[in-house]
């Protein structure tokens, strides 16, 4: 789950997962691209998919334009 916990709109937002071993079976369902705009105090939603052996946890690199124009970043553990 991605949270907007700003008081703008998060627009052009992006995120992936890093550092991911190799053999990982981790995958996020969701359709290419940017996620678009999410408003302040929402939320966007994705299902993981796991199999036995997937990691415990992995970093999540989100990217997103604040309301100002300017590009933020931030990184996340997530665990499963």
């Amino acid at each position: 789950m991605l949270h907007n916990t700003s008081r703008g709109p998060a627009s052009d937002v992006d995120f992936a997962f890093e550092d991911l071993p190799d053999d990982a079976f981790f995958r996020v369902v969701r359709e290419g691209g940017p996620l678009g705009t999410i408003p302040p105090g929402q939320e966007a939603r994705f299902p993981l998919l796991l199999a036995v052996g997937s990691p415990d946890a992995v970093d999540c690199v989100v990217t997103w334009t604040d309301a100002k124009g300017n590009i933020q970043t931030t990184r996340a553990t997530v665990r499963t």
